[in-house]
């Protein structure tokens, strides 16, 4: 899991499913995947996300062989 967000910054009621991202070097990369949000947007409450480098193995044969 993954805790991130903050003020302002957080996932709500029916964020779940929704993307966690980080940009480096102007490549978006998928990180996470919205679980659980204990408050919208109130400090010190962070979302919860399910980390997606634990799901590898999982996710991979779902996806295409080639990239665009």
């Amino acid at each position: 899991m993954i805790c991130a967000g903050g003020e302002s910054k957080d996932v709500c009621q029916g964020n779940s499913g929704g993307p966690l991202t980080v940009t480096r070097n102007g490549i978006e990369y998928l990180v996470g995947v919205t679980s659980l949000g204990f408050r919208c947007g109130v400090k010190g409450y962070p979302g919860v996300y399910a980390r997606i480098s634990e799901a590898r193995d999982f996710i991979e044969p779902f996806l295409p062989k080639t990239a665009c």
